[in-house]
């Protein structure tokens, strides 16, 4: 093996080694933001339940912006975990 081959096998093995570090820390930043944003789901629909029907219903309506953020950050898996069937969406029934 000459010396060219070797530095090229090198370069080629640290690349590959970052790039499975980077692909290792996205998908742990993922996970991370599913999970925040699930709790702060959680959070919210326990503080709406603490409301009566009319105020319960308007802060449904409007709810604030980091609410908002984690709604958009789990779309699918949102509704998979019965977001679909919270206050909102039973006012469009």
């Amino acid at each position: 093996m000459n010396m060219l081959t070797a530095v090229l096998l090198v370069i080629a093995v640290l690349g590959g080694g970052i790039g499975l570090l980077a692909v290792l820390f996205r998908w742990q930043v993922r996970r991370f933001d599913r999970t925040a944003a699930t709790d702060l789901l959680d959070d919210w629909q326990a503080q709406l339940e603490l409301l009566d029907g009319e105020e319960r219903r308007s802060a449904a309506l409007a709810p604030p912006a980091n609410v908002l953020a984690a709604m958009a950050a789990l779309p699918g898996s949102g509704l998979r975990n019965g977001w679909d069937k919270g206050p909102v969406t039973s006012l469009h029934r």
